[in-house]
């Protein structure tokens, strides 16, 4: 589909494509897997290396990890358990908030933070594509990077510890339902040596119709009480919502991919050395600015609204 129009060469925050023979090539090297390429071509010439639902029957025990920018996504879920027993419902044994590790990983950071025993500013490793940016583009800041995976293979983690003590861990399927291609690709091309507990990425828009058809004939009697995360862990989906749950005011949230390194470029010249903590999103908007959602990101920053004022009130 590509006809080398040069959009995704010009939009690529760290020059990793080429015009070849009239057709765009990635070079994997530089690539840090923001998606950024898929949001502006024009010919929808490119997409994210992903999984099918159907894999879901290779496994006996299956379970979907939610992240927290699905809320953004079904304004007409009467709630957040509604929502989850609408994901549920596509087949899954169990169903897990992301944003439950989440919180696991504010309450080590608020730790880190006070025993001083890394260089501040710490910053957030949340974000796959903003973890590589660092490492191809700014090398002396991987020093800053918090030593944390990332929520989804943290809750990974957790889930086939827990569920191996009562069955074989190679029956146990985890789905990750992304809002992001950063995290399909980490999960698809992990560091040497480190394999991801991740079976399968499956993107938000391609289950989107599915889950809206189960919330629709769902029956208030048949929704089930699934959701065990907090406000803290349901703002991580969107900007500055990582640095709040820290409880410090020393912070800078940025997202989008160009203003983040613009920040990192200040760093790197000494100039923001007084902050605590940076929190970097790839995603203008941040995860539920992803480009594999379907809701543009003002309407699911208004959607995310409703489930904030509902655990607010927890």
């Amino acid at each position: 589909k590509c006809n080398g129009c040069t959009l995704c060469v010009q939009d690529c925050p760290t020059e990793a494509i080429r015009i070849r023979n009239g057709k765009a090539v990635i070079i994997s090297d530089r690539c840090i897997d923001c998606g950024q390429c898929i949001k502006v071509c024009p010919q929808h010439a490119k997409r994210s290396i992903t999984d099918s639902k159907d894999l879901m029957k290779l496994f006996k025990y299956k379970v979907a990890i939610v992240s927290p920018a699905m809320l953004g996504q079904f304004k007409n879920a009467e709630s957040r358990n509604h929502l989850l027993t609408a994901i549920k419902q596509l087949g899954y044994d169990e169903v897990v908030e992301e944003a439950e590790s989440a919180e696991l990983i504010s309450q080590a950071t608020k730790k880190l933070i006070l025993s001083k025993e890394q260089k501040h500013p710490l910053i957030s490793s949340a974000c796959p594509a903003i973890v590589k940016l660092i490492q191809v583009r700014f090398p002396n800041l991987i020093d800053y990077l918090l030593p944390f995976e990332s929520p989804m293979e943290v809750a990974a983690k957790l889930i086939k510890d827990t569920l191996s003590t009562k069955m074989a861990r190679s029956d146990i399927g985890v789905f990750f339902l992304t809002p992001c291609v950063a995290k399909a690709a980490k999960v698809k091309e992990p560091i040497p040596e480190i394999s991801s507990e991740v079976d399968a990425i499956i993107p938000i828009n391609d289950i989107y119709v599915d889950i809206l058809n189960n919330l629709n004939n769902i029956g208030k009697d048949d929704i089930s009480g699934l959701e065990n995360s907090g406000i803290m862990g349901i703002r991580w989906a969107k900007p500055a919502g990582e640095s709040l749950a820290l409880g410090t005011v020393n912070f800078l949230a940025v997202d989008g991919i160009q203003s983040a390194i613009n920040i990192f470029e200040q760093l790197d010249n000494d100039k923001l050395s007084d902050l605590t903590f940076i929190e970097a999103l790839a995603c203008e908007g941040g995860c539920i600015g992803g480009p594999l959602t379907v809701e543009n990101v003002y309407s699911s920053r208004a959607a995310m609204k409703k489930f904030e004022d509902e655990a607010k009130e927890k």
